[in-house]
């Protein structure tokens, strides 16, 4: 149940401007209420950041049921409040000055009711800007319903709807006319790029009426996508939209191939007995490095070097452990060299080392 996006049919005043986009699509749920259907509203800032988005429908278009409309919304701590003839999408309480303002924002509807106005009337406004001095831009629809009598793409749901960084999804419909063929998929992201491709058929399935695609591109941001059937003349289309949840780190200049972990499987040492000659080549990786010195009654001691590349002078830590045990941990850069001085009372040490990114990249005696 999709019509092509309307465009702006008024856009008030002077001042900043965003694109607005408005897709009719299908109840997000098999078991949708008949003559539901949802709406994804897209928001591109083409000058300026958007701060926040009011969404005004007709009241029987919103309060089909009395129940809330179901809400998505692409940009990160935001939240979506309805009210009787309106839905205001903005970041969450608290974090308004804090939260910084988006590129894009992408809003989907879902269990919206027909009212009386046929085509369905919404306005858009767009809150852009500075904080200090924000503008809003509004733009006003006339959303049509599609026609009984042309094929629809009914029931666009991907599987997760939310996904970690670098997941994939699966994405089916269901079609009264079930044919195969001039599908194309477009992929927005909340960055504001976009990607389009023709279906392929090997990672495209049908069983009657139902179709499944599964979307071999990992997923790095929230990502809407749009499907678009052609066939003749008759042109039908359907979105939906995928959360993609952050990690808890953010690392620069980090390169890997596929999906790696942060933290590899560590190298330990035990009683390594050590001198002023003992050393390690150079560091295959960044890690950590944590060495201890074992007690006895000699109260042995050592220092323990990093000297890295490009780095005038080397990190250097004591360790002394008459009656306990001394431990440090240190962080090491790719290409660091370890060694020892000032070993006295024949030293014994347990080392410890955790590489980050690269697997089996352990440290290495000159000797061996």
């Amino acid at each position: 149940m999709t019509t092509e996006p309307e465009k702006t049919r008024t856009d008030s005043g002077p001042g900043p401007r965003c694109a607005v986009s408005v897709y009719r699509t299908a109840p997000q749920r098999p078991d949708a209420a008949d003559g539901t259907f949802g709406l994804l509203i897209a928001v591109e800032c083409l000058r300026e950041p958007c701060r926040g988005l009011r969404v005004e429908l007709p009241r029987a278009t919103l309060q089909r049921t009395g129940s809330p409309v179901r809400t998505t919304v692409s940009a990160d701590n935001w939240t979506v409040t309805q009210e009787e003839t309106a839905l205001v999408a903005g970041p969450a309480a608290g974090l308004t000055a804090a939260e910084p303002p988006v590129e894009s924002v992408r809003l989907c509807l879902d269990g919206l009711g027909h009212g009386t106005d046929d085509p369905l009337k919404l306005t858009v406004t767009a809150l852009v800007g500075d904080a200090s001095s924000p503008a809003s831009t509004t733009h006003h629809y006339h959303v049509a319903d599609p026609s009984v009598e042309v094929a629809q793409i009914d029931y666009f749901l991907p599987d997760p709807t939310a996904v970690d960084r670098g997941g994939k999804a699966t994405l089916t419909w269901r079609r009264t006319d079930p044919d195969e063929t001039g599908y194309l998929l477009q992929r927005h992201t909340d960055q504001g790029t976009t990607e389009a491709y023709a279906l392929v058929s090997q990672h495209l399935t049908r069983n009657g009426q139902k179709f499944t695609y599964k979307d071999q591109n990992v997923l790095t941001r929230n990502t809407a996508f749009t499907l678009t059937h052609t066939k003749g003349v008759d042109k039908v289309r359907a979105a939906t939209l995928i959360l993609v949840r952050d990690g808890d780190l953010t690392v620069g200049e980090l390169t890997a191939t596929g999906i790696v972990g942060l933290i590899k499987k560590p190298q330990s040492l035990t009683q390594l007995a050590v001198t002023d000659k003992t050393r390690f080549k150079a560091a295959p990786a960044d890690g950590l490095l944590t060495v201890t010195l074992r007690e006895n009654k000699n109260a042995p001691t050592a220092t323990v070097v990093v000297d890295t590349p490009d780095v005038k002078d080397p990190l250097a830590a004591k360790l002394e452990a008459p009656k306990n045990r001394a431990s440090v941990q240190l962080a090491v850069g790719k290409g660091a060299r370890i060694s020892f001085r000032n070993t006295k009372q024949s030293p014994q040490i347990d080392l410890v080392w955790f590489p980050i990114g690269l697997e089996g990249g352990h440290l290495v005696k000159e000797s061996e």
